[in-house]
């Protein structure tokens, strides 16, 4: 039981990081990719824009971001994930992107335990980021927009 409070006590403050989120504003304009079976939703990726502060305006730059990735923990290893990356990867390719990146402060980035504690986070970032550059390196033609009826791939 006591272990079972120093876990509770250790780890309260992503509680707080979740009630603190106003998720209208952090969603803002960005593009929610889903992965179904029937109707239950095992898989989800956001997909946002980089925004580029130049000369007082805010503006979207050619940079997607992916800001959060998460798939069904039955359902992980079994593709379902990567095909919401090829997914994210298509779309940024359709709107003539320039790349596509984990956002710095994605979802799942911030780390409230002691960094001796956030080592398998830190190996799932890796993992999740050596996913995305495989599949970039399959699918992406980033920067070159596809004319319509292109058979281009």
């Amino acid at each position: 039981m006591s272990a079972l409070v120093a876990i509770r006590f250790f780890t309260r403050h992503y509680i707080f990081l979740a009630e603190e989120t106003e998720w209208a504003g952090w969603l803002g304009e960005d593009q929610v990719l889903v992965a179904k079976w029937g109707d239950e939703v095992i898989g989800a990726c956001v997909l946002g824009w980089l925004r580029d502060e130049g000369k007082g305006k805010r503006r979207k730059s050619g940079r997607g971001e992916i800001r959060a990735w998460t798939v069904r923990l039955k359902y992980r290893g079994k593709g379902v994930g990567r095909g919401l990356l090829e997914e994210a990867v298509e779309v940024v390719n359709r709107k003539g992107g320039e790349w596509l990146d984990f956002a710095e402060g994605h979802a799942n980035a911030e780390r409230v335990l002691p960094q001796y504690y956030n080592k398998a986070f830190d190996k799932r970032d890796l993992r999740a980021y050596d996913a995305l550059q495989k599949v970039i390196a399959e699918k992406a033609h980033f920067g070159r927009r596809r004319s319509r009826g292109s058979n281009n791939m």
